[in-house]
């Protein structure tokens, strides 16, 4: 049963991966003395994911696309004779029964739960030179139904209009006709090569990334670190291409960053401005992906060899910009910050052989977002310094909140840092 304009939803589905979640992200202009180590683990969750900030701006459901009335005209493009039905009601007179003869709501359900283990360590080479590398764990679960309601008016109008040859017989055929989620999940899904969604949790590793900061300026006053960085494609999930809602747990190319942070005292030991600026490079990569013929293929169809293809992919240069300030409660082992975070993402770039319609795989892919992230941090540090503590280390605490953004999905998540040093 083909729908019009809903080929879309399959790819406009996006990714559920926190992007920028990662160990080496927190305090982002700290280097470590020559000789010391850090090691890390993190863990953040965002739970119930439903929503996404669409190409206006505004939130809607992840399952928008898909949830929709399908109109007797579009059921009827698969059975001409039920065309020829309508069309027979709506010439008895005023009432137009043909076009009350059957209405379809099509409904789905999708939600997901995401979290990520990470594990990191890092070492100061010299005074000015720390190298760290970072592990992760994901987990997600997608939560997923689809069901659809029919109403079958064909035995009432039979009633309300009698008996008239051949139209009688089409009534009753149709009366008897069970059109219910079993058919519209076998047309939509089950005949292209799909399974009906429903719900399925995956689990991994995650990206490797490796990490130097180089501080050519620290003191009291001011603290400017340049950090570059690489993400290998160590995720070992590997997509079902069945399953329309699987998506990959990290990213599968390799990607490095440059990023310059900046920590102001402006007023030193009480409160500082730090801002950042990163620019991330993604090369591109290949990935076996389902291709419409056309527009009005609602999916691609995975029985078709000539439409499950390698594709190519560019996402080009992400630009991340974040601005925040911290303030010293207590003697620097007790502090507060918010932190507004700028990502922007340019257009994906994609390219393939054959007369296929690749253009639903860039369709609203450019993305903004805009986040608020709010911390409170413990810090052993000071105390260890005066010999009150036996351990030097951190505890962060963080929430982070979008507000507005574009093509993005809307997750708010928490976050937990614990760092050691030794």
């Amino acid at each position: 049963m083909k729908g019009r304009g809903e080929g879309s939803f399959y790819y406009s589905w996006m990714a559920i991966l926190l992007n920028g979640f990662s160990a080496l992200s927190a305090n982002a202009t700290d280097v470590l003395p020559v000789g010391v180590r850090a090691a890390a683990f993190v863990f953040g969750s965002s739970e119930g994911i439903r929503d996404g900030f669409n190409d206006a701006g505004r939130v809607q459901s992840l399952s928008y696309d898909i949830n929709r009335s399908v109109t007797l005209q579009e059921l009827a493009e698969e059975e001409p004779k039920l065309k020829t039905l309508q069309n027979a009601l709506n010439s008895l007179g005023s009432e137009e029964f043909g076009d009350s003869l059957l209405v379809a709501d099509i409904y789905a359900d999708i939600s997901v739960n995401q979290r990520q283990y990470v594990s990191a360590l890092l070492w100061g080479v010299t005074n000015k030179i720390t190298l760290g590398m970072q592990i992760p764990y994901i987990r997600r679960d997608t939560k997923a139904s689809f069901k659809v309601s029919t109403v079958n008016n064909a035995a009432e109008i039979q009633k309300m209009i009698g008996e008239i040859p051949q139209i009688s017989d089409g009534l009753a055929q149709l009366a008897a006709t069970n059109i219910d989620t079993a058919r519209f999940s076998e047309s939509i899904f089950t005949e292209n090569g799909y399974k009906i969604p429903s719900s399925f949790s995956i689990g991994g590793m995650g990206n490797i990334e490796f990490e130097g900061r180089y501080g050519y300026i620290q003191n009291s006053f001011l603290k400017f670190t340049l950090k570059s960085g690489m993400k290998v494609p160590t995720a070992q999930h590997k997509i079902d291409l069945r399953n329309i809602l699987d998506r990959e747990l990290d990213d599968p190319h390799y990607s490095y960053k440059l990023t310059s942070a900046h920590d102001f005292k402006l007023i030193p030991n009480v409160l500082a401005l730090n801002t950042s600026v990163t620019g991330v490079f993604r090369r591109p990569y290949k990935k076996l992906t389902g291709v419409a013929k056309s527009a009005d293929q609602i999916l691609p169809n995975l029985n078709d060899p000539e439409q499950v293809v390698t594709v190519n992919y560019y996402k080009g240069v992400m630009l991340d910009a974040q601005v925040g300030l911290v303030l010293d409660v207590y003697k620097g082992a007790f502090s507060l910050g918010t932190n507004y975070v700028y990502n922007k993402n340019p257009k994906l770039m994609v390219y393939g052989p054959g007369d296929l319609d690749y253009s639903p795989l860039t369709k609203n892919t450019e993305s903004v977002s805009h986040v608020v992230e709010f911390s409170a941090e413990l810090s052993s540090i000071p105390l260890f310094l005066s010999g009150k503590m036996p351990l030097p280390g951190k505890f962060v605490l963080t929430w982070s909140q979008p507000v507005a953004g574009k093509n993005t999905l809307f997750t708010p998540y928490g976050r937990m840092d614990m760092i050691m040093l030794f």
